[in-house]
């Protein structure tokens, strides 16, 4: 083999290290024709050593089967010689048995039964063929492999297009989000100038705090969507593998758009409604989806985690009565009564927009107010603990959203007590949008980095 090697070496200095990687396909038949009748006399056996090396030398680029082909007729033959491709899928083509595996994977009978369904509908690119799994797979062919390799060539181009989603799925959903801010800022600004009477126009009118406020659910929604698309679609595996893989994620998503929709989107299209009208039917009607659904969550956590504790609190009680263990098991579950407390609130609040009365405000604002202390103090202590500005920032929002409830205390509600949260929301929304404008900078000076070190590489 030291004949061999050596004219592999010499070969290799005139591909490779004379600049004929770079020339063009022209050019490398003319060179390879000089040399050709050196390498006639040679046996098929080294002669497929030798263009193996080659193959080798160039770091593998497979594009030197087509080349070498073409230069005579005994060179073709051995560029189709079983060797030559028994080389690439052992040696390079390792992907050959896990595409084979792929196309012959067993389906379970609910992926049957759904394959069989767009049988019927005619979709062809859904047709599977099943095989044996226990059965040895059979020799790859010349066309059976070059077929293979153009499914791992786009399987690979999928996969790099589905880390590049991966990598920009957090900058999609922050930018989604940002309209959301912004759509909510401009409709609290709008709804506070429209209360008190700011003459501006369509700018300051009901109808476009309800256009901006349904342009807040849209984006909301768009985000949710977004996430889901970008987790599952682009993914280079089988449909099946996909939806059984991010079962999870689809059945929070639709769940939470659904509840969405049930308790927001819905109560909001009643209150326009009922906003436009001159003979208006009830406000409590508005709210009786979040109402009803907070009272069944409120069902649920007594059911599933209150009753457990308090059968056990009970056991324990009958061996020793302590009066201080029973006020402290009290204060401990007051969290799990919190939904029914955001239902009476909503009922407080529906009841005081029609029959007006400070009660109804002073019982409506309890459970806002102890939450956002609550909330507060917790974004209070994480700054002082981690020093992060973003925690800073969101505990002076919540503070200012705070001052809500309060004014509410002393005074009627009017346009001006929305107004520490719209300028709450107003700097959510440029801190959010300075960060996310920061970190897209960061991502293009990195992206412009990268580039050039490749360059300097190449």
């Amino acid at each position: 083999m030291s004949l061999s090697s050596s004219l592999a070496s010499s070969l290799g200095s005139i591909f490779s290290r004379g600049g004929f990687s770079g020339d063009t396909e022209l050019e490398k038949r003319v060179a390879l024709l000089r040399v050709a009748p050196y390498v006639n006399c040679l046996p098929i056996e080294i002669l497929h050593r030798l263009f193996m090396e080659v193959i080798e030398n160039d770091n593998y680029n497979f594009a030197w089967i087509g080349v070498l082909s073409s230069v005579c007729w005994r060179w073709n033959c051995a560029c189709q010689h079983a060797v030559i491709w028994e080389f690439v899928s052992k040696r390079i083509f390792v992907a050959y048995p896990l595409v084979q595996r792929l196309h012959s994977a067993p389906l379970d009978q609910s992926d049957v039964r759904l394959l069989n369904k767009m049988r019927r509908l005619g979709a062809p690119e859904q047709f599977i063929t099943q095989h044996d799994t226990m059965e040895p797979l059979i020799a790859p062919t010349n066309r059976t492999l070059r077929k293979a390799m153009e499914e791992v060539r786009h399987y690979l181009q999928s996969r790099s297009y589905y880390e590049y989603v991966q990598r920009r799925r957090v900058f999609v959903l922050q930018m989604f989000l940002s309209w959301a801010l912004l759509s909510f800022s401009l409709f609290l600004g709008t709804t506070v100038c429209s209360a008190e009477g700011v003459a501006l126009g369509a700018l300051c009118s009901p109808s476009m705090a309800f256009s901006l406020l349904w342009m807040t659910y849209l984006s909301i929604v768009t985000i949710v969507i977004a996430n889901v698309v970008m987790e599952t679609h682009f993914e280079p595996k089988p449909l099946f593998y996909r939806l059984r893989k991010n079962k999870p994620l689809i059945i929070r998503s639709a769940t939470g758009i659904i509840v969405g929709i049930a308790c927001i989107a819905f109560p909001t299209l009643l209150v326009q409604i009922n906003f436009a009208r001159e003979e208006r039917f009830p406000w409590l009607l508005c709210g009786i989806t979040p109402m009803v659904s907070l009272c069944m969550w409120q069902l649920y956590v007594l059911l599933s985690y209150v009753a457990p504790e308090v059968k056990q609190h009970i056991h324990e009680q009958r061996t020793g009565f302590r009066p201080m263990a029973i006020m402290t098991f009290l204060l401990s579950n007051v969290p799990y009564v919190y939904p029914a407390f955001f239902a009476g609130t909503i009922f407080c609040i529906f009841q005081y927009v029609e029959h007006g009365g400070r009660m109804y405000v002073l019982l409506a604002i309890i459970p806002v107010l102890t939450s956002l202390v609550v909330l507060t103090l917790l974004f209070m202590l994480d700054f002082f603990l981690t020093r992060r500005a973003k925690d800073f920032i969101t505990c002076g929002c919540l503070f200012l959203v705070l001052l809500f409830p309060l004014s509410l205390m002393w005074k009627e509600f009017r346009g001006l007590s929305l107004l520490p949260v719209a300028t709450a929301s107003f700097l959510f929304y440029v801190t959010h949008l300075k960060l996310m404008a920061m970190r897209a900078l960061q991502e293009l000076i990195d992206g412009a980095l990268g580039y050039r070190n490749m360059r300097r590489i190449r």
